[in-house]
């Protein structure tokens, strides 16, 4: 370098003897060295230069400047005059503004979203990238124009939207408007467009700028949240039972459906900001209190189901069944009930209970009267038996007797009990037991065990059943035991599984005779056993021992 002022040194921090054995690339940095040379050069061979680079002291600090260069002839030596203008402010600013344009950029496309200017008096228009890339287009693709932006709108928002846009430059309103794009690929995509108009000197409207958001993800969120209210509605109107929804703190009606109205015979305005109260009897136990109190057990301990006496609009009365439950509406709480009309049922129940109980009436006085008839005939057969001389024919009278009274006592019991169609066992057969015991051995030297628990059987199984143990006791009474002989008789009942009992007498008495056979014998006691087992479809099983058991397995058929 030939000549430099004293700023140089100042800045450089080289001293002027260090400056005159330096060349200019010696102050650039080594990053901008290749540029400033290609500057020197383009002086040399057009006569001036410019060329942004970064000054290098001598400290290495790095400072931003923009250097100009002319050409000069010194006694017919061509030379170059340079000067270097610090460029830190205008570099900084710079900086900022592209990062804060980098920022604005990712924020746009964070939001889906571009922006646009648009001068109304040229109509030239500038987009950002993003703008494009809403509009489905690459950045530069197509120009910036406000024609090219309405090409792109859906053929059926188009009108709408460029009518929308005028009236307001007309009426010199902020712009707020919603169409449907068409892009390139054929789909089709919601925006949502605002502007803000900008105004000269005169106050007259010079352009608009603003921003486009893609809002297609919200209006499909939107058409399905409509078209869930639209099933929603369709269900909640679609049912016949009435539905209230209620303000969980005052109580307040704020929605029905039209089976509410139809049952209740109002209309949507004579039911809302209306309470229960106003749709029930109004008095204790159907009034205001108590149907707070349910709304209350329904949001703290969950649905409440109860029968409510109800009143239409016109006064009449009936019977309803109310389900109240808590829920979500709306992203609030509020409480749900559900209305059934219940009057024809309650009045068929009360119809079939009064035939239950003309018909529980009508079949006491059978077995009423099939006891009595049965003591009749026991009373017969008595007479008939006190006529008697021949010991067998005695003996025959008397166990027809027996079977007679054994049917009848089950009659008298169902006659006498709450139930006509089931008996309980244990009383029934330890009484029974008792009584053949009584009739053989009145002494008391012959013992009852009666092991049953508290099993119910139908008046079908009961009869044979009771037959069953008067034969199987009879005959302990006439072949186990000898005259003075003390001896116990054993009656145990117990579930075999889930449908099946299993019935066993025995005594231990002398026992069976070693070649007694069931299946064989064909005495008339053993025939009718048999004949009882096999009506409820059991099974007989006899064993051998000290004394005498048979086993009775059976299901209670109703």
């Amino acid at each position: 370098m030939l000549r430099w002022n004293r700023n140089l040194e100042r800045i450089s921090g080289y001293s002027a003897e260090e400056i005159g054995g330096m060349g200019p690339l010696d102050l650039i940095a080594p990053e901008d060295a290749a540029a400033v040379s290609r500057a020197i050069a383009q002086v040399f061979e057009q006569g001036e230069s410019r060329v942004e680079a970064r000054f290098l002291t001598r400290d290495a600090t790095q400072i931003p400047c923009l250097f100009t260069g002319t050409r000069l002839d010194l006694d017919g030596h061509l030379a170059v005059a340079g000067m270097g203008t610090d460029i830190s402010q205008r570099k900084a600013v710079e900086d900022a503004y592209r990062a804060s344009k980098e920022r604005m950029s990712q924020a746009l496309r964070a939001a889906n979203a571009g922006a646009w200017e648009w001068n109304i008096r040229t109509n030239r228009a500038v987009w950002s990238d993003e703008n494009y890339l809403v509009l489905g287009l690459e950045p530069g693709q197509v120009a910036s124009k406000y024609e090219n932006w309405l090409r792109m709108i859906h053929p059926e928002d188009r009108d709408a939207a460029e009518q929308l846009v005028a009236e307001a430059v007309e009426h010199r309103t902020d712009l707020d408007i919603s169409f449907r794009v068409v892009w390139p690929d054929g789909s089709v995509h919601w925006i949502n467009d605002r502007g803000k108009l900008v105004y000269d000197e005169s106050g007259e409207p010079l352009g608009m700028y603003g921003i486009q958001l893609d809002i297609t993800d919200r209006k499909l969120a939107e058409m399905a949240v409509a078209e869930g209210e639209r099933s929603y509605r369709e269900i909640f109107n679609g049912t016949k039972d009435a539905i209230f929804i209620h303000d969980p703190d005052t109580g307040a009606i704020e929605d029905v459906n039209q089976g509410m109205l139809d049952m209740f015979g109002c209309s949507r305005e004579e039911a809302l900001g209306h309470t229960a109260d106003d749709f029930s009897l109004g008095s204790a136990p159907y009034d205001k209190q108590a149907a707070f109190e349910k709304v209350r057990s329904a949001l703290g301990e969950g649905p409440q189901t109860f029968e409510w006496m109800s009143r239409r609009t016109n006064g009449e009365l009936f019977w309803s069944e109310v389900v109240l439950k808590s829920a979500r509406i709306g992203g609030r709480p509020r409480v749900l009930a559900v209305v059934r009309d219940v009057s024809a049922r309650r009045e068929a129940e009360q119809q079939l209970r009064i035939s239950l109980q003309e018909k529980e009436i009508l079949l006491r006085e059978v077995h009423h009267r099939v006891k009595n008839n049965l003591q009749v005939i026991s009373s017969l057969l008595d007479l008939q038996a006190g006529t008697a001389r021949n010991p067998e024919v005695l003996e025959v009278l008397r166990d027809s007797r027996q079977r007679v009274m054994t049917m009848a006592s089950i009659h008298e019991r169902l006659y006498g009990s709450g139930g006509l169609s089931a008996l309980v066992l244990n009383g029934y057969l330890e009484e029974l037991a008792q009584a053949i015991v009584q009739a053989h051995r009145p002494d008391g030297t012959i013992a009852v065990r009666v092991d049953i628990p508290a099993i119910s059987l139908s008046a079908n199984a009961a009869v044979p059943l009771g037959l069953i143990v008067n034969e199987l006791v009879s005959n302990c009474m006439k072949h186990a035991f000898g005259r003075d002989q003390r001896g116990r008789v054993r009656i145990v009942v117990r579930p075999a599984d889930e449908d099946r009992l299993t019935l066993l007498v025995e005594d231990d008495g002398r026992g069976l005779p070693g070649d007694f056979d069931i299946g064989r014998v064909g005495s008339l006691g053993l025939t009718i056993l048999k004949v009882l087992v096999k009506q409820l479809g059991g099974t007989l099983e006899v064993q051998r021992g000290a004394g005498a058991s048979f086993r009775i397995a059976f299901a209670d058929r109703p």
